[in-house]
């Protein structure tokens, strides 16, 4: 499962960079972590972590969060997406800056988007 943190950031665009962990089961979670889904593997769980960590998805988030708060209705814009190393739609295996090159097509960003969040958003290493 990953967990991003409750608590990151200041609310500004450029400010949306957080350090999540890859949970095992049965380890123990305070509420200083969101618990995304108890995926069915590691491969899907990672894939997960890969996501949010994308320019794309942290825009999502960046639209509901408007200070240091990351609770669960931080994520409400974020589209679900299959995790799934099978996945018909984005592949994985690519590091996050081709990844958000396969979501701006499949949301149908235009150019001026695809700008802005390139501007605005530094990579997640």
């Amino acid at each position: 499962m990953t967990q991003p943190p409750r608590n990151f950031g200041s609310g500004k665009i450029e400010d949306n960079v957080f350090n999540s962990i890859i949970a095992k089961p049965y380890e123990i979670c305070t509420e200083t972590f969101i618990q995304i889904y108890p995926f069915d593997n590691l491969d899907e769980t990672v894939n997960c972590d890969k996501y949010l960590k994308t320019k794309f998805a942290r825009l999502m988030i960046s639209i509901r969060k408007q200070d240091q708060g990351a609770g669960k209705d931080v994520y409400k814009y974020v589209p679900c997406q299959n995790f799934s190393s099978e996945s018909s739609t984005l592949d994985w295996n690519l590091p996050c800056e081709l990844i958000d090159k396969q979501l701006y097509s499949m949301y149908n960003l235009a150019s001026e988007e695809i700008a802005f969040i390139e501007k605005r958003l530094s990579p997640i290493k």
